[in-house]
């Protein structure tokens, strides 16, 4: 993956990708069944801050997902 991220070919192990996919997505669920919740009642009903909490969480994904 560094090779990659720094511009150069790599050989990828497709296998090894599926699994940090996966993981990566299993992570995502778990904030969004179990963070996400927790944060808004923490938060109450801050929904500034929530929205801004949501779009940050969105981004980072999207982000990770076009690696």
């Amino acid at each position: 993956m560094e090779a990659v991220a720094s511009g150069q070919c790599a050989e990828l192990d497709a296998p090894l990708i599926e699994d940090m996919v996966q993981h990566f997505f299993a992570h995502a669920h778990f904030e969004e069944e179990h963070f996400l919740p927790l944060a808004q009642k923490i938060l109450g009903r801050e929904s500034e801050v929530m929205a801004t909490l949501g779009r940050s969480l969105h981004e980072s994904r999207r982000a990770a997902a076009t690696v």
